[in-house]
C-alpha cells in the first residue's frame, strides 16, 4: 500500500496533494498545496474560474521564492505524467512553457528536468513540440538566469489561441537567419520581424518595410492533399507575406492540417518608388540586392525586356558571387561545375542561347566589372539595384489563380501581381492583360478558396466582378491593405 502511495505521489490526479513533494519547511509546504490546487485550476482538472490569473499566481510564486521553483516543476511534470485528458496535458505543458520563460530550476534539479523533457521530445504530436519548445527555452534561461517579469493576464490566454513555437527564419539565399527562436504566442509577425532587424544588427530606417514570408515547399506525394478537389489544387502557392499583426503558431498549425511543408523568410515587403536610394547600411543594401536578384534570375517575376540587359545583370551578379576570382576564359564557365555561368542568367533567357554563347558574352563584360578594385561587389550590387529599380513590376507580390467569373476577356490561369503601382494581371507567361490602380480597386475580399474583387473599368465606365479560385485570398487582401497604408503613409509624410 505504502509503495503504490509512493508511485502515484509522481502520477497525474483530480486531487489536491496533502503536502509538497519536495521536502519544504511548513510554509513553503502550504504555499505548495495553493500551486496545486492553481495548476488543477488551469489545467480543467477541477473547475475554477479565471485560469489566466491562476497561471499567473503560479509563475508570480515560483519568480518570488526560490524554495518553490523545483516544487512547481516537479508539480507539472506529476500531473503530465499518465495524464488521461489531451485537453489537460496540453495546457500542463503550457504551464510548463510559462516556467521555463520565467525562472529556472535549481541546479540540483536542473539535470532532472531536462531528462523529463528529453524523453518527452521523443513522442509523437503536440507533446513533442511543446517538449522542444520546453527546452530551447530552458537551455537560455539556464545560461541567462530568471527573466525579472511575468506574463500579463493577456498573455497568459494567447495560448489558449495558438501554441508556443520554435521558429527557423532564412534569408532569401537560404542562409539561416535565427534557429529554434522561441515564439510565445501573444508573439505577432511585427515583433518577431524587430527581433530578426535586431539580429540582422539592421540601422537604415527603411528596415521597417521588412516582412516575414511562408515558402511552401515540395509536398509529401505519399501524404494526402487535404485541398486535392478544389480547383486551385494544382498551382503553385507563391510566397506568402504574412501581415504584422497576423502570427507565426497560426501558421504552423494551419500548414499542420494542410499537411504542408515550409519555411519562414525574412525579406522585403514593401517598396515604394522614393524609397529606392542606395543605403549607408552595408547589411540592409546587402539583403534588398539578394531580393532583387532572386527575383530577377531565380523566380523570373521581373522579365527582362532585351538580351543586352540580361546579359549585364547575369556579369553583375556574377561578379557580385565570384569578386577577384571572376574567371576570364569563357571555358570555365560554361563547365567548370565551381563556376558554371547559366544559373546566373535571368529566367526568362536561360533557354535562349547556348550556355557557351552565354559564357562569352559574360566574360566580355569581365573588365568592367573586375577593374572597380576592392569596393567591386559593393558597387556591382549597387548597379544591379538601379538598373531594376526602375522596372515597373520591382517590388510586385505574385499569385498563380483561376478565372471563375470575369467581366472583361482574360485567360483562365493567371497570374496577379500586386506592388505601389496598382494590381497587375498577367498570363502564366508574364504576358501582360490589365492593370488597374488601387483607386479602382472599389471592393475586395474571399474565403478559404475564391478572392473577388469589384474593379472600375474606364473603357466601359462602369464596375465589373473578376472572381478567382486560390488558396491566397487572405494574402492579396493583406498585401492590398498594406500597400495602400504605406502609399497613404508615404503622402502624409511628404505633406
Amino acid at each position: 500500500q505504502k509503495r503504490k502511495l509512493k508511485d502515484g505521489m509522481l502520477k497525474w490526479t483530480a486531487n489536491l496533494v496533502p503536502k509538497s513533494l519536495l521536502d519544504l519547511d511548513t510554509e513553503s509546504s502550504k504555499m505548495s498545496i495553493q500551486i496545486h490546487k492553481a495548476l488543477l485550476g488551469y489545467m480543467g482538472d477541477k473547475a475554477m474560474s479565471f485560469p489566466a490569473t491562476l497561471a499567473q499566481d503560479i509563475l508570480e510564486k515560483g519568480l518570488q521564492n526560490l524554495k518553490l521553483r523545483d516544487e512547481i516543476y516537479m508539480q507539472i511534470m506529476k500531473q503530465l505524467t499518465s495524464n488521461p485528458t489531451a485537453d489537460s496535458i496540453a495546457k500542463g505543458w503550457q504551464v510548463m512553457c510559462m516556467c521555463v520563460s520565467t525562472f529556472p530550476p535549481s541546479t540540483e534539479f536542473e539535470d532532472y528536468l531536462l531528462n523529463f523533457m528529453l524523453v518527452q521530445k521523443e513522442k509523437k504530436g503536440a507533446v513533442k513540440n511543446y517538449a522542444r519548445y520546453c527546452l530551447r527555452t530552458l537551455e537560455g534561461m539556464l545560461a541567462s538566469g530568471a527573466s525579472g517579469f511575468v506574463p500579463s493576464v493577456e498573455e497568459i490566454q494567447a495560448y489558449k489561441e495558438r501554441p508556443p513555437i520554435l521558429a527557423t527564419v532564412e534569408l532569401v539565399d537560404g542562409n539561416t537567419l535565427t534557429e529554434e527562436l522561441p515564439v510565445t504566442p501573444d508573439l505577432n509577425v511585427g515583433k518577431v520581424v524587430e527581433i530578426c532587424t535586431h539580429f540582422m544588427e539592421l540601422v537604415d530606417q527603411r528596415c521597417e518595410s521588412m516582412g516575414i514570408f511562408v515558402y511552401d515547399l515540395a509536398r509529401d506525394e505519399s501524404i494526402p492533399d487535404p485541398d486535392a478537389e478544389k480547383p486551385f489544387a494544382k498551382l503553385v502557392r507563391t510566397p506568402r507575406p504574412l501581415r504584422n499583426e497576423d502570427f507565426m503558431g497560426d501558421i504552423i498549425v494551419q500548414k499542420a492540417r494542410q499537411k504542408r511543408n515550409y519555411k519562414f523568410v525574412f525579406k522585403r515587403k514593401i517598396f515604394l518608388p522614393v524609397q529606392n536610394t542606395p543605403s549607408e547600411d552595408v547589411m540592409f543594401n546587402r539583403l534588398i540586392y539578394l531580393q532583387a536578384e532572386d527575383e530577377v534570375l531565380n523566380l523570373g517575376n521581373l522579365p527582362i525586356a532585351d538580351e543586352a540587359t540580361a546579359v549585364k545583370l547575369a556579369s553583375l551578379s556574377y561578379a557580385v558571387a565570384y569578386e577577384e576570382d571572376f574567371p576570364d576564359d569563357p571555358a570555365t564557365l560554361a563547365t567548370d561545375d565551381d563556376y558554371l555561368v547559366k544559373d546566373f542568367i535571368p529566367l526568362g533567357w536561360r533557354e535562349k542561347k547556348s550556355v557557351e554563347e552565354y559564357a562569352a558574352m559574360v566574360v566580355a563584360n569581365r573588365s568592367v566589372v573586375v577593374d572597380w578594385g576592392p569596393k567591386g561587389p559593393q558597387v556591382a550590387q549597387q548597379q544591379f539595384l538601379e538598373m531594376v529599380w526602375g522596372h515597373e513590376l520591382y517590388g510586385a507580390h505574385f499569385f498563380n489563380v483561376i478565372v471563375l467569373s470575369c467581366g472583361l476577356s482574360m485567360p483562365t490561369d493567371l497570374r496577379i501581381a500586386f506592388n505601389h503601382s496598382g494590381m497587375w494581371v498577367f498570363d502564366m507567361d508574364y504576358n501582360k492583360k490589365h492593370s488597374f490602380g488601387y483607386a479602382d480597386i472599389y471592393r475586395w475580399g474571399g474565403s478559404s478558396s475564391q478572392f473577388s474583387l469589384i474593379i472600375w473599368n474606364t473603357a466601359s465606365e462602369s464596375t465589373f466582378e473578376l472572381k478567382l479560385a486560390t488558396a491566397q485570398a487572405a494574402d492579396m487582401a493583406g498585401i492590398i491593405l498594406d500597400y495602400i497604408n504605406a502609399i497613404m503613409e508615404a503622402t502624409q509624410q511628404e505633406g
